[in-house]
């Protein structure tokens, strides 16, 4: 970790068919007060994008038995990354 805190979102998507994206930032807390007042973007982060396996582990949380959808993508530019299909 680097002296990063771990953090995992989850988000809940339909099954509708058609293109889509998915974007964000990872930021540091750089002086570690919860506040994002000071923080920073973080390039070189692996993000990966997974979809939810309601017949297995805990439904709607990030778990093992979830699926791999996007891939891996690295934040770049300031800590931005972006999925797309």
């Amino acid at each position: 970790n680097a002296g990063f805190t771990v953090f995992t979102e989850t988000s809940e998507f339909s099954n509708a068919i058609g293109t889509a994206s998915a974007s964000g930032r990872i930021w540091e807390d750089v002086n570690g007060d919860g506040s994002l007042a000071d923080g920073v973007g973080v390039n070189n982060v692996n993000v990966r994008l997974y979809r939810d396996n309601p017949g297995a582990g805990t439904v709607g949380a990030p778990d093992t038995l979830d699926f791999l959808v996007g891939g891996t993508v690295v934040t770049a530019g300031g800590g931005f990354y972006t999925f797309s299909n």
